[in-house]
């Protein structure tokens, strides 16, 4: 279920008793519901820290959100292709 932030991942709660053996089996589980919420991409809602600095190695396809004056002339996001940020 996708909560109200846009999360595809609601953990459940850890087991309060039964040891280490119990703690394993529950973050087996759980981690699987990660990958499949992760390979599914079920999510509504995408939020970026508005960054002040480019990254030092972008890579094509990469995105960011800048503030004015650093990836481009305004703020906004912005996506790495062909050797330069261009506003989306």
């Amino acid at each position: 279920m996708v909560d109200n932030r846009g999360a595809a991942y609601n953990p459940s709660a850890p087991p309060q008793s039964g040891g280490e053996a119990e703690i394993r089996v529950w973050a087996a589980a759980e981690f699987g519901r990660i990958a499949t919420a992760i390979r599914q991409g079920r999510s509504q809602f995408l939020s970026l820290d508005a960054l002040d600095t480019l990254p030092e190695k972008p890579f094509e396809g990469m995105l960011g959100f800048f503030v004015a004056g650093i990836a481009g002339t305004g703020a906004g996001l912005y996506e790495y292709r062909g050797g330069a940020w261009n506003k989306l």
